[in-house]
């Protein structure tokens, strides 16, 4: 529970309040004030000195903190809806598991600060610096992001859609840039995945490593999206994820610049191998078209469900060598018992063998 001398103080206002923070740092003397579970609703903290203050679970609803220092103040499970956080200063704050459903934390300083299963509903964190802080498994349904710098932040695991994100500002590490004497270029996306992918293709030190890492890690699976053929697709996503595997299942609509069938074929340009059901097949024939003749490096495994006909034009792809023989399966329960002997075995040893000519000597 908050410490009643503290709550005291408190209301003694900001002058009496900030005062006292400044003799005890220069007395040389840490205080934490402990305002834990403390019943701050709609209490005008605006520039308080809070840093390193224990709020863990209290209860700022409505509450004016606009200006404030919570630098390294813990408000873990804490209650900020409607809270007006504008201008605060909160690096390395910790606001994990908080309820900040729309409150305004504009223009404020949130380096590294961790929001992590934190609930941002229709919080607004417009031109906020963001640099650095974590939002793992955050909630984001509605927020606003405009105009936030996102360098380094740490958005895995996000939930629900913001409501806008545009103007996000991404930036260069300093050393990948030539001297400029205006400072860095800002450059700014509209969306907050798009803007972790487009920071590692901005340093371009990375750009190799990425790719390297996605063509040993990621298989391309094609196939109907209609039931009962999803659960087939299903079944080979759970099994290549068993496999330390990174299935990649389009199943989303494609970008508004690209058609199905190119954005189909630039996925299986950044793919170890293609696992494909040929069972009802329809686009995928399309799909196959352009990735076998051109892409001599990518194994393709075929599917086919017992008792289903193999359309008519898919012989003409085995005589590529990459293209594997058709591999049959009766059941679910079946293509999990033959997966690995049969599908995954044979494309990881193509894989290697392809590997291998590309790194024989004399190849460019």
């Amino acid at each position: 529970m908050a410490d009643r001398q503290v709550l005291d103080r408190l209301a003694q206002g900001r002058e009496a309040w900030n005062r006292w923070r400044r003799s005890m740092r220069a007395r040389g003397v840490h205080v934490a004030p402990d305002l834990r579970r403390a019943d701050l609703r709609g209490a005008r903290l605006a520039g308080f000195d809070l840093a390193d203050a224990q709020l863990a679970g209290a209860r700022l609803d409505g509450a004016h903190l606009a200006g404030a220092s919570l630098n390294e103040a813990v408000l873990r499970a804490a209650s900020l809806c409607g809270a007006d956080l504008r201008r605060c200063r909160a690096r390395f704050a910790i606001f994990s598991r908080a309820d900040l459903a729309g409150a305004k934390l504009q223009d404020g300083d949130f380096r590294c600060a961790s929001f992590r299963r934190s609930r941002l509903h229709e919080a607004n964190l417009g031109r906020a610096n963001l640099r650095h802080a974590s939002f793992v498994e955050a909630q984001l349904d509605g927020a606003i992001l405009d105009g936030a710098q996102v360098y380094g932040l740490g958005a895995w695991s996000l939930v629900g859609t913001p409501a806008s994100q545009s103007r996000l500002m991404i930036q260069a590490a300093p050393d990948a840039l030539a001297a400029r004497p205006d400072g860095p270029p800002r450059i700014t996306v509209d969306d907050l995945l798009a803007a972790q992918l487009l920071f590692v293709l901005l340093d371009n030190r990375n750009i190799a490593s990425l790719l390297r890492t996605t063509a040993t890690r990621t298989v391309l699976l094609l196939g109907r999206f209609t039931r009962p053929r999803i659960a087939a697709l299903n079944t080979l996503r759970e099994l290549l994820l068993a496999h330390n595997l990174v299935p990649m299942v389009f199943d989303f609509p494609p970008a508004p610049d690209r058609d199905l069938t190119e954005t189909v074929v630039g996925l299986a340009h950044i793919t170890s191998f293609v696992i494909v059901d040929l069972t009802d097949a329809k686009s995928v024939a399309q799909e196959l078209s352009f990735i076998v003749p051109n892409l001599p490096s990518l194994p393709v495994v075929p599917l086919l469900r017992e008792g289903k006909p193999l359309y008519g034009m898919f012989e003409h792809f085995l005589r590529y060598g990459w293209v594997h023989d058709v591999v049959a399966y009766r059941s679910l329960a079946h293509l999990r018992e033959i997966f690995a002997p049969s599908v995954l075995g044979p494309a990881l040893r193509s894989v290697a063998a392809s590997r291998r000519r590309r790194a024989a000597p004399g190849r460019a």
